[in-house]
């Protein structure tokens, strides 16, 4: 198996630990592993703000336009910055809306809110004031949602490559507690706990580092 560590090779490596009950063609158990880490990722990742959730994204900002709907996988907005890398403020929905919902003046954006598209999704939408008097292209910096995992290839954890096996480990100890058969000795416990020990620390100084 590679070192990719892609959502297929952590059933695999999985089903490897706990045998021939446990085989990688199993189906059944491919499916629950597959529960167990996204759990796990669902977990882990809400632990902290990580930097591995934030993206920064190029912004169009079309001229005339205000609503602008954020990729699916966004679940915040950190900052908006215009063309000159100055950043917009924000303001709350309902404060946005009474100040400049109806309000056609063109420039240079300089507010923003966030809101839902609509009462049944999850998309975001930004909102920027004024409305653009020119195309232009700033910045955006996203926080993202957990990954939606898949028993494939082609499937990755938020968590970076290198940290990765922590959802391996935190997925089999979640397994232990669902299924008698999943034996998980104090070694797995622990390695686990000191590889978030060590996330936890990579991102406190990266924040005093910021």
């Amino acid at each position: 198996m590679a070192n990719t560590f892609t959502t297929d090779d952590l059933i695999d490596l999985m089903a490897l630990q706990y045998g021939e009950a446990y085989a990688s063609s199993n189906t059944e158990f491919r499916t629950k592993a597959l529960n167990w880490l996204q759990a796990s990722e669902n977990e882990i990742c809400a632990m902290r703000y990580w930097w591995f959730l934030v993206a920064e994204q190029d912004f169009a900002y079309l001229s005339g336009v205000s609503n602008h709907d954020c990729p699916s996988d966004v679940d915040g907005v950190i900052d908006m910055y215009d063309a000159s890398g100055n950043p917009l403020e924000f303001i709350p929905e309902r404060s946005y809306n009474d100040l400049f919902r109806v309000d056609a003046t063109t420039g240079t954006p300089a507010y923003y809110t966030v809101q839902w598209r609509n009462s049944t999704s999850r998309i975001l939408r930004l909102s920027i004031w004024p409305l653009p008097s020119a195309d232009s292209t700033g910045t955006v910096r996203y926080k993202l949602f957990p990954a939606t995992l898949t028993d494939s290839s082609g499937s990755h954890s938020r968590i970076p490559i290198d940290k990765r096996m922590v959802l391996y480990y935190d997925a089999i100890c979640r397994a232990s507690l669902d299924d008698e058969r999943v034996q998980v000795d104090q070694a797995m416990k622990a390695r686990r706990d000191e590889m978030l020990a060590a996330m936890l620390a990579d991102q406190d100084t990266r924040m005093n580092a910021a």
